[in-house]
Parts: structure tokens; sequence; C-alpha cells
């Protein structure tokens, strides 16, 4: 009896032991992906050339923003010039503001807001799920960058090292690798979508792959500076169409000079003084339809289209 009760009490301490291990291992600190001063460095490989890198380009998170009460680092993107050889790499464009990135901590997922360009199935112009940290093993995918004419479910989840940085790897059971890491992005990139095109004879044409992954602007991937208010003199305005707000980003080296609206007759509608890099214009007492602005400094003169539901 006394053997019983002793095996019973160990038992039970196992299973003690076994449960708080479980849920120290759920209850990780979220790791999120949008961290200033971090860059993604996305090759792209066209299978019928000689070379694995055909198109090289930049993300860099850097400052922060607020639409619609949300809090959102500022992802600018630029084009690097193509390279076998890996880092440094050299600037090819300026950077420009194409995504705002957010972390729901507490959800563990991360979310994005595209103002230049939408990327697989995620819309623009309005805040979509990137991707999704808090899915379990069996759970079915259904985020923007995976396709949803795919059947994709969880396979494994593995605590593992991935471009220096520990983190957990989302294995996607789909029939192909796919693989998206916590606080860093997928094997596609940060943003690209999480497909490989095929050709009627099953080939597949061309990836995207995520080449480099680095938190710091001292980790020598770049020849030159990162200096966003230096390098970039694109202006970005989001969001567009909007029913409401419209911000101005960007404006750093037009402080002082003013945004005009025009509308689509060149009839003049307001003037916006520009006072910091980032101004927010009103439009909630101007009548819907097609709007231009224009923004001039010097021989310098930016103009673009607003849309007002």
């Amino acid at each position: 009896m006394k053997s019983y009760t002793k095996s019973f009490i160990s038992f039970s301490l196992f299973l003690i032991l076994l449960i708080s291990t479980i849920s120290s291992t759920k209850a990780q600190e979220y790791m999120p992906i949008a961290v200033e001063g971090t860059h993604w460095i996305v090759a792209l490989n066209k299978i019928e050339t000689e070379y694995p890198v055909d198109g090289l380009w930049e993300y860099y998170a850097n400052g922060d923003t607020v639409v619609d009460s949300q809090e959102y680092k500022k992802i600018y993107y630029r084009n690097l010039v193509i390279t076998q050889d890996g880092p440094p790499y050299e600037a090819a464009s300026p950077y420009h503001l194409t995504h705002l990135l957010r972390d729901d901590i507490d959800a563990r997922k991360a979310f994005v807001y595209a103002i230049d360009f939408n990327i697989g199935e995620c819309d623009i112009n309005e805040e979509v799920l990137l991707y999704d940290f808090s899915l379990s093993e069996g759970d079915i995918v259904d985020f923007c960058l995976f396709p949803d004419w795919i059947d994709g479910s969880i396979g494994s989840i593995n605590n593992i090292q991935f471009l220096g940085k520990n983190t957990s790897s989302f294995e996607i059971d789909c029939g192909s690798e796919v693989i998206y890491y916590e606080g860093i992005g997928s094997n596609y990139g940060l943003f690209e979508f999480m497909f490989t095109p095929y050709k009627k004879d099953a080939k597949y044409t061309e990836y995207t792959f995520l080449t480099d992954y680095c938190v710091s602007d001292d980790c020598e991937l770049f020849l030159g500076n990162n200096d966003i208010a230096n390098n970039s003199q694109q202006v970005s305005c989001y969001p567009n169409p909007s029913d409401g707000y419209f911000s101005f980003d960007q404006l750093n080296r037009y402080i002082g000079s003013s945004i005009f609206i025009y509308d689509v007759f060149g009839r003049f509608v307001d003037e916006i003084k520009i006072h910091n890099q980032k101004v927010v214009w009103n439009s909630k007492n101007i009548e819907s339809g097609i709007y231009f602005y224009k923004i001039a400094d010097g021989n310098t003169q930016i103009t673009g289209q607003l849309s007002i539901k």
C-alpha cells in the first residue's frame, strides 16, 4: 500500500511538472516583428537565369506613426544593387515609406497597413492580419500572406535559430516548404507572398527568399548610411482613399512650406502649413471625389492624387 501511495504521489508530481512546463512554454514572451532599426534583405531567384540572385531589396523599420488610434512602426523600402556576393550591399534607390507594421503582443499576431503597394492577398489602405503566432499544431492558417485557395495547417512548431536569432518556426503543411518565424517573417521574406509560382509542367519559375536579417543600424550590411531624411525624397499620403483624415508623412525637407489641395478642375480647395515631418488634413467638410495635392520647394515639386470617400 505504501509503495502504491508513493508511486501515485510521484506520478502526480510528474503531471504537475509536465503541465507547468507546457504552460511555461505557451507563456513565453512574444517576440515582436516591428522593432526599431530592423533590416530585412529579400532576394528574387528566377530559375531560368544562371545566377540565384536576380533581384534584391531591403525593408527598414524606422520611426512610429498613428493611424486610427493604433500605433505602427514605419517600414521603408529600397532597391539594392544586385550582387551574388552577399553583404555589404549598396543602395540602388532611395528609401520610401511603403507599409506600417504593428504587433498585438497579447494576441501574438502581427498586422500590416499597406500604404503603397499591396502584398499577396493583403488589402491596401486598411489593417490586415500579416502573421499569426498564436496557432498550434493542426490549426488552419488564415492570414493574408498565405494563399486562401491553398489548404494549409500548422504541421510543426520548433524552437530554432534562424538568421542568427533564436525563434520559433511555424511550418505550414501544404505540400511545399513554407515556414514563418516569430519576430522575423517567413522564408519568403517579410511582406512577400508565401507562394511559389509554377508552370503547367509543375516546375517552379521563381521565388523570393529572406537572405539577411539584422536588428541594428551597425550590423555592417550596407555601404553608406541608413539615414531616412537624407535618403528619401518621397512623400507618403495615407490612408488613400479616406473618408475623414489624410496623413502626409516624410515632409522633413518641406518644413516651412505648404501643401495645396485642388479639385479636378484645378480650383484651390485648401492649404495645409507644414510645421513637422508629418501633418494631418481634415477632409470631413470636403465633398467626396478626386482631388490633387502639390508641395513645392524651390525647383522641386511633389504632386499626388487624393480620393475622398
